[in-house]
């Protein structure tokens, strides 16, 4: 019997060179976002700025899982334009 795809193993912790690529994707996407922030409410990226703080917080004090969450909640707050 089958444990899933994952073959019954915890998901891997993140570490820190993780997080800190997820940073740089989120300010490489942040920068996209504000070339077309007329067009957006600029609410979003107010909230995709919180979230990034907490992940900046959340990393400088180790807490690697909360600072990958808070970043991932940041890339996907971020307004895009449709591709």
């Amino acid at each position: 019997f089958s444990q899933g795809q994952g073959g019954g193993k915890a998901p891997a912790r993140p570490t820190a060179e993780a997080i800190d690529k997820l940073a740089k994707a989120y300010a490489d996407a942040k920068d996209a976002s504000e070339k077309a922030a007329k067009q957006f409410s600029p609410e979003w990226t107010v909230r995709a700025e919180a979230f990034a703080k907490q992940a900046a917080t959340a990393r400088k004090a180790g807490r690697l899982v909360e600072a990958r969450d808070s970043y991932r909640r940041a890339l996907y707050s971020l307004p895009s334009l449709p591709a």
